[in-house]
């Protein structure tokens, strides 16, 4: 699993999200290919006070990545139910 940072985890007792956070990460790793970084940070928009838990990946710019990220959004989407998932958001980079 990943370290995830205190704020997060106050986050998810909030919101009752502990369950659907660790799906989302197996779902991740299950999902992509050589991932190098996972990174979990709560991000606070400063327009309107809306929170979320981004889930970073760090991976390798490969022809498969639309694949991978379509079945992890499928997956998503099918086990993670509105509105957690929307809590749960995606992010990545290329390395």
């Amino acid at each position: 699993m990943v370290g995830i940072p205190p704020e997060v985890q106050q986050f998810c007792i909030e919101h009752n999200l502990s369950g659907a956070l660790s799906l989302a990460q197996e779902f991740v790793k299950r999902c992509f290919s050589g991932i190098r970084a996972i990174k979990l940070r709560l991000v606070v928009d400063p327009e309107d006070d809306e929170k979320w838990i981004e889930i970073n990946i760090t991976v390798p710019d490969t022809d498969n990545f639309l694949t991978e990220y379509n079945n992890y959004t499928r997956l998503l989407v099918a086990e993670i139910p509105w509105p957690a998932r929307n809590m749960l958001r995606f992010n990545f980079s290329f390395a």
